[in-house]
């Protein structure tokens, strides 16, 4: 039965088409709006005009993000937008945002628009004590969020007048982590957007950032188009030159061309599940895959990919961690390459790193929380900018080359696990993954930043819309929502009957198997806030309700 209960956290489908925003601005070394030159934004230095600063964007490209310079009084407006949404019009903004200076103490604007004044303005800033606000002056939805210094994160917020629960909506990187239900009145005559500031006669920022991809739409969209904002476009294909292995896990361990087969350490059999691409794996602290020699007469990955440059990239999910298991790992090959997922550490970080010379680790942090479907891939250079890059949902996280010795790292590499891995040779249980794992690659060769996008968002046509996650959605109904106190199910709940709530996150905080006879469950020690209940038959009928817990 465990099985069916992590569909709902699936967010695949990628079926939904976005809407087409009416302004974009991609500062592609431009301050001018994509399809209107005439939209375009003024730099402000100390009252005067001034000249713009570019930067590298999230994939590397010159001149490709703009970029507000710290301590300074600089900031930028746009030319009139005559169809910004105001009033209490529907609307979503979208963008992805740099820290380029430390902020965690101080208050900096972002962008946003609209009269400084309670319910008139929209915006978003970030600041003090990491805490992220989609704000209307005077109320805002706020998530407080570890910015990681120099990462770049995806920023939207919708806002829905229709909505009887929650207005307005706050995502990062994809998922919805924060709600309020205001109804707002944005007085915007001038109707111009602001960055770096609230406005002509507002307060300014004082610290620096990078700016990219700004997006205003009239409609509000869906939690799956804001996923796909920040995922990026789908693809049908993938790279096949030097194509080593791919595993898609629909139900079975090989790989494509047979030549390779993950076998469970313990002889069990890992359950498949719902995940990102159609099926995936689920290990739940429970199960460790390996390949190596001798496996179901299998080949051994780690030595055909030999002393050359190597490219390895997969799907990974976190669904809970233990403070009993320090060391949570989804990848690792015979002890010297690995990627893990820790959350018992200061910041919450995922790490991947090597063993180097003279017996020394090698690591680079990224640092996101549980939740979220998030792309992995790893190449490793043998030449030309010996090292290794790491990509994090398509974002190039640069080369880390500390103590970098890639012939001794290809030499030790000699088993593939997934789930966990080997301390000394034996399985270690500080090292066991509870989450989940799919669409699994190997090259032979250094893949580039646009191959390892394409492999990012291949999709194939037996992926779970949105719409096919929602079926089923009328054997059961909740009641009160919003609530305080309880959750009450209306329905018929048989013996042997699964109740999971999940936060905005991801994090479990309700798990228990219920019966007939208890159709009510507590939720007065719950924060407030948006959560999901599952509700899962033995019959496998599975279904999800949001709530807002007041």
């Amino acid at each position: 039965m465990k099985k069916y209960f992590y569909i709902f956290l699936i967010m695949i489908g990628f079926l939904i088409k976005a809407q087409n925003p009416i302004y974009h601005f991609k500062f592609d070394n431009s301050l001018a709006e994509t399809n209107n030159p005439a939209h375009t934004f003024t730099m402000y230095s100390n009252g005067v005009t001034a000249s713009p600063y570019y930067s590298p964007d999230r994939f590397g490209a010159a001149s490709g993000s703009l970029i507000r310079i710290p301590n300074t009084t600089n900031f930028f407006v746009s030319s009139v937008l005559p169809n910004l949404p105001v009033g209490n019009a529907a609307r979503t903004i979208s963008f992805w945002v740099r820290i380029t200076d430390i902020t965690q103490y101080d208050i900096q604007h972002f962008v946003g628009y609209g009269a400084n004044s309670n319910g008139e303005s929209f915006g978003f800033s970030h600041g003090p004590n990491n805490t992220i606000r989609n704000y209307y002056w005077g109320n805002e939805t706020n998530k407080v969020q570890y910015f990681k210094f120099g990462t770049w994160y995806h920023i939207a917020a919708t806002y829905n007048p229709s909505s009887s629960l929650s207005k307005g909506n706050l995502f990062i990187n994809g998922q919805l982590v924060g709600t309020s239900n205001i109804t707002i009145n944005t007085n915007s005559s001038e109707k111009k957007l602001y960055i770096g500031t609230t406005g002509a006669s507002g307060s300014s920022s004082d610290k620096g950032f990078q700016i990219d991809d700004l997006k205003i739409y009239d409609t509000t969209l869906t939690e799956q188009q804001i996923f796909n904002e920040y995922q990026g476009a789908n693809t049908n294909s993938y790279p096949t030159t030097n194509l080593l292995a791919y595993f898609n896990f629909e139900n079975n361990l090989t790989s494509h061309n047979g030549i390779y087969k993950f076998q469970e350490t313990n002889n069990n059999t890992i359950p498949f599940v719902n995940t990102i691409n159609g099926k995936g794996i689920s290990f739940q602290e429970s199960y460790t895959l390996m390949n190596k020699n001798g496996i179901s007469g299998s080949g051994n990955i780690s030595n055909d990919l030999g002393n050359q440059e190597f490219t390895i990239a997969f799907w990974y999910y976190t669904d809970g961690i233990s403070s009993a298991i320090p060391y949570p790992t989804v990848f690792e090959m015979n002890e010297t390459l690995y990627f893990r997922h820790q959350e018992n550490t200061t910041p919450i970080r995922d790490a991947w790193g090597w063993l180097g010379t003279n017996n020394i680790w090698s690591e680079k942090n990224i640092g996101f929380g549980i939740g979220g479907w998030h792309h992995i891939a790893i190449v490793h250079k043998t030449s030309a900018n010996i090292g290794m890059r790491m990509y994090f949902d398509g974002i190039d996280y640069g080369m880390n080359t500390s103590g970098y010795n890639a012939v001794a790292l290809v030499n030790n590499l000699k088993t593939v696990y997934l789930g966990g891995g080997t301390t000394g040779g034996t399985l270690s249980p500080v090292k066991r993954f509870n989450g989940k794992i799919d669409e699994l690659f190997f090259y032979n060769r250094a893949l580039s930043s646009q191959e390892i996008s394409q492999i990012k968002n291949y999709r194939t046509s037996n992926s779970l819309s949105v719409k096919d996650i929602e079926k089923g959605n009328n054997q059961f109904t909740i009641f009160p929502n919003p609530t305080s106190d309880y959750i009450q199910i209306k329905g018929e709940i048989t013996n042997n009957t699964w109740i999971k709530i999940y936060d905005n996150t991801g994090k479990i905080v309700f798990n228990k198997k219920t019966s007939s006879e208890e159709k009510k469950v507590a939720v007065n020690h719950l924060p407030k806030g948006l959560y999901t209940i599952i509700i899962a038959t033995k019959e496998g009928n599975i279904e999800s309700h949001k709530f807002i817990k007041k």
